[in-house]
């Protein structure tokens, strides 16, 4: 599958970027292109990353996920990741930034679930 990514701008203050393939060193670099344009806009308060059709995330994809929690950290915004496999979930989970990334089931419960 070829990699490639959406972004949607879901409402005034949330994003959903949509990842078709796996999320490695070399795609990493696509996706911090659509990443940075939803972080330009400050009114960004919640990214959801919808990874339905993605089966693996390189550290250089949790990376990307850090750097875009702790900008919106600063803002009281959050970070969602749908539609995980078990490989992402043990990924985010081993290396210790499910205690920054929220997950949930669908991207329509990350626009409105609050942070725990």
């Amino acid at each position: 599958m070829d990699f490639r990514y959406e972004v949607e701008k879901a409402s005034g203050s949330a994003s959903v970027i949509t990842v078709f393939g796996d999320i490695d060193a070399g795609t990493a670099l696509q996706l911090e292109t659509a990443l940075d344009g939803a972080l330009r806009d400050k009114s960004q308060t919640r990214i959801v990353f919808d990874l339905h059709n993605t089966a693996f995330v390189s550290s250089s994809g949790l990376r990307l996920f850090m750097i875009a929690a702790k900008i919106l950290s600063k803002r009281k915004g959050l970070i969602y990741l749908v539609g995980c496999n078990d490989k992402i979930v043990a990924a985010v989970t081993t290396s210790g930034m499910h205690k920054i990334l929220n997950f949930a089931a669908g991207v329509a419960e990350a626009l409105v679930l609050r942070q725990v």
